[in-house]
């Protein structure tokens, strides 16, 4: 992390460029997502770093490739690794390298951005054992799995991070042997059909 940062013992800390040398670890490293790097007086650098942790999975061509949070490539993975996290299908990515974010066309750029916010609610929330089978070709209404009981139809793209601590709410009221369908399309409420 240090070498890729470019700072050295010996450097002035006032031409510390600490955006660049962050940029550059986050670059060089890619389990690396972000770098908060701070200067204290008289003497001392302090990098701190938060790891880029594989939430879902997504065709490439022939393979399956993990991401992060933030939509960052970790690397292609084998079939019963992606068993363990959530598959992303409904969008179509054609190339993929470590280490870059995730592209689409144009033309699905809505599907993406959407698809961000519902990989950082399943990483901030501690999710990503429970989401599987996340399904945005509708943008309007992406689906996915939930705890292996329950479908989520999460509506529109307003109010993401609302819309995960209502259903979080609602599956707490309910019990371990109710299964069905979670209706989030209506930001103000959580309507229930069990199966």
């Amino acid at each position: 992390i240090i070498s890729a940062s470019g700072i050295h013992t010996g450097d002035n800390l006032f031409f510390i460029n600490r955006i660049g040398a962050g940029s550059r670890v986050v670059v060089k490293l890619p389990y690396i997502d972000s770098v908060k790097i701070t200067r204290s007086l008289p003497n001392r650098v302090t990098l701190v770093v938060e790891e880029s942790k594989a939430v879902a999975c997504v065709d490439v061509g022939d393979e399956i490739w993990s991401i992060s949070q933030t939509g960052k490539f970790l690397s292609a993975i084998e079939k019963k690794d992606a068993q363990l996290i959530a598959h992303i299908s409904g969008i179509s990515v054609s190339s993929a390298a470590v280490g870059e974010t995730v592209s689409v066309d144009e033309t699905e750029q809505a599907k993406l951005d959407y698809l961000l916010e519902i990989l950082y609610q399943i990483q901030a929330r501690s999710l990503v054992d429970k989401v599987a089978d996340i399904d945005i070709s509708n943008v309007a209404d992406p689906i996915f799995e939930y705890d292996g009981r329950f479908i989520v139809k999460l509506g529109a793209r307003d109010n993401t991070e609302y819309k995960f601590g209502k259903l979080l709410s609602a599956v707490s009221k309910l019990t371990v042997d109710d299964a069905g369908t979670m209706e989030l399309s209506d930001g103000n409420k959580v309507t229930f059909k069990p199966n």
